[in-house]
């Protein structure tokens, strides 16, 4: 089908919302598989998932020098460089070249240094460090033969301090992800599995305050650590699996957002929750704090009808304001040379899910393998099937997700909402 952004895996959604200091006032929401988002003085500009390969499959995305000219983009099919704002991209070479990556976590304060996590099957994962802006890498010794799962959480008051779990259980790092010490997996009365482990997010003034949630059917049980994960005690219980946590930058007020029973707030900074269970936004995810204001980001899951792609609070998520409605409303592709591999791989795309026969009068399908390096095959055996982000959605019906949102979907779908946030 000619001239069209195929979805490959069903309606695209975002899996990260971030905001890169060397490039003020950018937003980037990265999707899955149709690329970049760049929320900019009112436009949303777009860099199309076939500029890093056909079928990308993405877990992140970020620039990592200085200049915010070189960027990292964690495929399944690899990580990939590009050291022209997106222009062209290159497979990473050195320790990383077989691996599956699963996400890109950059230092604020050392626009250079970078951490990578793996989650590659038959290799043993690791948290890789970059402090050339991923030219090279080395692992921290972890060698964990399983999953390292997302989050890997740097602490905002700290960025030297960093958590992270894995198949065997969590650690904690003091020096920036170099080396890792291990700690607890919840109060030991819980009888925490690894795998029912997962970070949460942090508070902003103290980097030993952690939240983490251990996933149970049909509770999950929310905890909190206040010495850096040697402790934990529950402080939250729900008949669902939270998405995210963001707390203000006071670390006053916070939210969760759940996928299926509304949102909890706090206004004490953590000590008690209340539970809303009409969320302002049905089907609201990805919530994530400027880090300059107390503006809240976020998306809906448009492959079950979200009301819209990305938007943002200015009350700390009492109501939103979208600022992308459907992927066929994005303003236009992100600039580069005409002869660049990512203007030839994009060249004739449009940004929908429902295929029309052309966005422009008689362009062609592009030449994507002539433009994008594919890199090789995934590793032996492929990447980790259980964490590959599902199709959601599929291929039928309109791009224009607008209008109402589907109600709340029924409890049989939990373990199906359960896969898709692990992917992430």
């Amino acid at each position: 089908m000619p001239a069209a952004a195929l979805a490959h895996n069903g309606i695209p959604r975002v899996v990260e919302i971030r905001f890169p200091p060397q490039r003020p006032g950018e937003v980037w929401a990265v999707t899955d598989d149709l690329g970049l988002v760049v929320h900019a003085e009112g436009a949303n500009r777009w860099l199309c998932g076939s500029a890093i390969r056909p079928d990308p499959i993405l877990r992140g995305m970020a620039p990592v020098d200085a200049s915010g000219a070189t960027w990292l983009a964690a495929s399944v099919h690899g990580l990939f460089r590009s050291e022209d704002a997106g222009c062209a991209f290159a497979l990473v070479d050195g320790p990383l070249q077989q691996h599956v990556p699963a996400r890109v976590v950059t230092r604020p304060d050392l626009p250079g240094e970078v951490l990578v996590t793996t989650e590659t099957i038959g290799l043993a994962n690791d948290v890789f460090l970059s402090e050339d802006a991923g030219r090279t890498w080395r692992a921290a010794g972890l060698a964990i033969e399983g999953r390292i799962r997302p989050p890997l959480l740097r602490a905002q008051a700290n960025p030297d301090v960093v958590y992270v779990a894995h198949a065997d259980g969590a650690a904690r790092s003091v020096d920036g992800g170099r080396t890792f010490r291990p700690m607890t997996l919840g109060p030991p009365a819980l009888g925490v599995l690894p795998e029912e482990f997962y970070l949460l997010g942090d508070r902003p003034m103290d980097a030993d305050e952690v939240y983490a949630t251990i996933e149970r059917f049909p509770n999950s049980i929310v905890v909190r650590s206040r010495d850096g994960g040697a402790t934990w005690e529950p402080v939250l219980e729900m008949e669902d699996v939270p998405d995210t946590l963001s707390f203000d930058r006071e670390g006053r007020r916070g939210l969760i957002v759940t996928p299926f029973v509304g949102v909890f707030r706090t206004d004490d900074g953590g000590e008690t929750w209340a539970h809303e269970p009409q969320p302002p936004v049905d089907l609201l995810g990805c919530v994530t704090r400027e880090p300059a204001s107390d503006r809240l980001w976020g998306c809906t899951d448009t492959a079950f009808m979200g009301p819209w792609v990305l938007g943002y609070s200015d009350d700390f998520g009492v109501s939103w304001t979208p600022v992308l409605t459907s992927f066929p409303e994005l303003d236009g592709p992100m600039e580069c040379p005409a002869e660049s591999a990512s203007a030839r791989a994009c060249q004739g795309l449009c940004p929908t899910v429902t295929l029309p026969a052309a966005c422009t009068d008689d362009a062609g399908p592009p030449e994507v393998d002539a433009a994008v390096d594919a890199g090789p095959p995934p590793p032996d055996g492929g990447p980790d099937v259980d964490a590959l982000p599902e199709g959601g959605g599929g291929g039928g019906g309109g791009c224009d997700v607008s209008g109402n949102a589907l109600p709340l979907l029924p409890w049989f779908l939990l373990p199906f909402f359960r896969r898709r946030r692990q992917s992430t």
